[in-house]
């Protein structure tokens, strides 16, 4: 049943049950922002195009609540090392505390554009807005590394 108070494809689940993660449905995050996880199958495709291997080093700009971000950090394994950037900062403390067993992860709050995060094998992408820029402020395209 549609939820008006919810983004068009979402809908809200019986329960909080892990099982409805491994739907291609896309999740509220923030509800409230219309902020979703994005499309799993999506994210499938893109990850398994980017190929981060074991003992790599991967950015994820838009970490949200670190699910994506977990994934990539089972894909490089212990030897390897995620760092998750998150601009919101309440799905960054989220993410921090989603992820606190995993050792080779960090999680930084900041703007993906603009905090340094040096040398990476990949850089997953996959931040969205839900309202345009401020007046004035330059929105730039990421180059090619």
């Amino acid at each position: 049943m549609a939820d008006p108070a919810l983004a068009p494809g979402l809908r809200p689940e019986p329960d909080d049950d892990p099982v409805y993660l491994y739907t291609d449905d896309l999740v509220g995050i923030l509800p409230e922002r219309r902020v979703n996880n994005g499309q799993p199958s999506l994210h499938a495709h893109l990850i398994h195009h980017a190929s981060p291997g074991v003992g790599e080093r991967v950015v994820h700009i838009g970490t949200g609540t670190g699910y994506y971000y977990a994934i990539l950090a089972h894909l490089v394994g212990p030897s390897g090392r995620v760092t998750g950037i998150e601009f919101d900062p309440g799905l960054a403390a989220l993410a921090k505390a989603n992820l606190v067993p995993r050792p080779n992860v960090e999680i930084v709050e900041g703007d993906g554009a603009l905090v340094a995060f040096g040398e990476a094998d990949v850089i997953y992408v996959n931040a969205g807005c839900t309202q345009p820029p401020k007046a004035g402020s330059i929105v730039s395209p990421m180059a090619d590394v």
